[in-house]
């Protein structure tokens, strides 16, 4: 990762120097083909290493930034492929981390935030699939936006990764899955057959895997750690508050389209139900807090709640409740402070529009 952190420096118009005796700084140029050098030296040496986690594969310049693929380190063991956005001009800017959304629909994840990226080794018709699945989800629910590009063009870095799960993640059907017939409910079948019998729930994994993503963020030479945000629509709304009330790196959240009670949403059973397999990635068995109560951990941080007054996943009645929650403890934490904590309703159903997209930006720009 160190190696691949020099690269992008290039990127972000950081320059190293290679020591205080009053030597010319190494310009980005220099500073490359000394690493590209150094690292062919270890390869030999070494009988051909795998490559490291963060290893590059894939790289486009687009409008004013420039999109790649990277592996993100999540575990020990583990890691997931991320596209990773950088502003032309980056130099100590924020970021922001965006969390794509269930819809049970797993055939892709960070496309659903990001443009896809054409991996170097790609089958053409496998990525011209990939990119037309991406545009069709973000003209249905995301009012034609890949947000993370549209971050990028406004000067953020971006990152956006696959949840288990989802897109290079996502578990394929055999044919001798039972429930292979069904593909909105395969993966939640596939999570109570499998993650569960080593002792893991779905939503720690995922957890987890956002929590690497702001580690990975804050060791980018181009990324002041200082102002990292994380921002997701839909289950993506969801990871995002819930990472900001765990992780008191991520300075600003915003939330779209996912806030109720824990009984509204599960029911009075407290878990999830067959009719409702989305469920299974969002249940903490091991947690009696209510869905508000822990989001209104990230007090006194920024917080913008986004909700749809038409949307039929959350009633009226268990949104405004959740909001009464989490107002109460963002005024006990803070009495004076105006604005940390926002919520806003929306004229729509499920659904992002450029309107929740203005006001994303715009509270980006105050807080961040």
């Amino acid at each position: 990762m160190k190696n691949q952190d020099r690269l992008l420096s290039g990127r972000c118009g950081r320059k190293y120097y290679p020591d205080k005796s009053g030597a010319a700084p190494l310009d980005t140029r220099q500073s490359c083909l000394f690493l590209a050098l150094g690292s062919l030296f270890i390869v030999l040496c070494s009988g051909f290493p795998s490559l490291p986690a963060s290893a590059q594969t894939g790289y486009e310049h687009r409008d004013g930034y420039t999109a790649q693929i990277v592996r993100v380190p999540v575990s020990h063991a583990d890691s997931a492929t991320g596209y990773l956005l950088i502003p032309d001009s980056a130099v100590q800017a924020p970021a922001v981390l965006v969390l794509h959304d269930h819809g049970a629909h797993f055939t892709i994840g960070k496309e659903k935030m990001v443009c896809p990226i054409r991996p170097a080794e790609a089958d053409s018709a496998v990525h011209a699939a990939t990119q037309q699945d991406a545009r069709r989800w973000v003209n249905k629910y995301y009012d034609d936006i890949f947000v993370g590009d549209s971050l990028a063009k406004a000067g953020y870095v971006v990152l956006a990764i696959d949840a288990v799960y989802w897109g290079e993640r996502q578990q394929t059907p055999t044919r001798s899955d039972s429930t292979a017939v069904n593909p909105k409910t395969y993966q939640p079948t596939y999570y109570r057959h499998h993650l569960r019998q080593y002792g893991e729930a779905w939503f720690e994994t995922i957890l987890r895997d956002d929590k690497a993503c702001v580690d990975y963020l804050r060791a980018l030479p181009c990324v002041d750690s200082a102002r990292i945000a994380a921002f997701g629509f839909s289950m993506g709304a969801f990871r995002a508050w819930q990472l900001a009330a765990c992780d008191t790196r991520v300075k600003v959240c915003v939330a779209a389209n996912w806030m109720t009670t824990r009984a509204d949403h599960l029911g009075t059973a407290l878990v999830p139900h067959e009719s409702n397999p989305s469920a299974y990635s969002m249940y903490r068995p091991d947690c009696s807090e209510d869905y508000p109560e822990t989001a209104a951990h990230i007090a006194p941080r920024p917080f913008l709640l986004l909700y749809g007054e038409q949307d039929p996943l959350f009633t009226p009645d268990s949104v405004q409740s959740a909001i009464r929650t989490i107002i109460a403890q963002y005024t006990d934490s803070l009495p004076n402070a105006q604005g940390l904590f926002r919520a806003q309703s929306m004229p729509y159903k499920h659904f992002f529009s450029r309107k929740h997209w203005r006001e994303l930006r715009r509270f980006l720009q105050e807080h961040l």
